[in-house]
């Protein structure tokens, strides 16, 4: 059965995104130190240690987790309504998941516009950044791709009958919110809970 050319778009958005992540992998393998044993400063303006927050894992981080999950659930009814055929229902759902996942978005932004200390037993702040940064350019991809398809749905082109690949880019929006739980999960949250006091 020949592939449609939804799927090799999904492929190769996939495949684009492993290129991004590539150099992240590289440095977290090839790394002296993955895992400080000192407390860190990150400061992109050169701020003193004394103006840094202790940085929470039940911060805005979470915050943002959770935003994520929410647009993923939000576009799991969204979905299931255009299979139904109901194509404004499809929509409001899919106007949530793009506010809650662009509030998400904005809380991890945030989380490193100011001087923050990260404890002993974080992953080096460098590799923290890179990775973060990373996913941020997979996230708005993923969000222009579910603009577009909201696009197509308001003005009627993608139907149940004619979805143009609606379900691959719901499941690219999954994949990009599950590499951002796994991330805030292995990266901020369980490194200084193992190694801690």
């Amino acid at each position: 059965m020949k592939a449609s050319p939804f799927l090799w778009g999904f492929l190769i958005v996939q495949a684009a995104v492993l290129g991004l992540w590539a150099p992240v992998l590289l440095s977290a393998f090839s790394s002296d130190e993955l895992v400080s044993s000192t407390v860190q400063i990150w400061s992109r303006s050169g701020e003193a240690q004394e103006a840094a927050r202790p940085f929470r894992p039940s911060g805005g981080l979470l915050t943002a987790t959770l935003f994520s999950l929410g647009s993923c659930a939000a576009l799991f009814v969204g979905r299931n309504d255009f299979r139904a055929g109901m194509p404004v229902r499809s929509l409001v759902y899919l106007a949530i998941a793009l506010v809650t996942g662009a509030a998400g978005i904005a809380f991890i932004a945030a989380e490193w516009t100011n001087a923050v200390m990260f404890p002993a037993g974080s992953l080096n702040v460098a590799i923290l950044y890179m990775a973060t940064r990373t996913w941020m350019m997979q996230v708005f991809l993923a969000y222009l791709i579910l603009l577009i398809y909201a696009a197509l749905v308001a003005l009627g082109l993608a139907t149940r009958e004619r979805s143009f690949g609606w379900e691959l880019a719901v499941v690219n929006w999954w994949i990009c919110a599950g590499v951002w739980v796994a991330l805030y999960a292995f990266a901020y949250l369980i490194p200084p809970m193992l190694t801690g006091p």
